[in-house]
């Protein structure tokens, strides 16, 4: 699936930028690939995760499973009050 985060500055610069949900034993539910682009805006896809080759690829396109989410650290612009 694909989903589109706009109204930030982009990824954080300063460390971790995206965290995904696992399972009890540290395993991936989702496989994530994602673009930044020069405006800020993010666009994230999320797929099945595919371990037929032993390491994680992009498997089926999923949705991201009900009461799980996908940790995103941002830059924010800054605002006025």
């Amino acid at each position: 699936r694909v989903y589109r985060i706009s109204g930030s500055l982009g990824f954080a610069t300063h460390g971790w930028y995206i965290e995904t949900p696992a399972d009890a034993n540290g395993n991936k539910l989702l496989f994530v690939e994602y673009e930044q682009y020069h405006n800020g805006d993010i666009l994230i896809k999320t797929f099945s995760p595919d371990y037929s080759t032993g390491r994680c690829m992009a498997g089926e396109p999923k949705d991201i499973p009900e009461g799980r989410w996908i940790d995103l650290r941002l830059s924010m612009p800054i605002t006025e009050n």
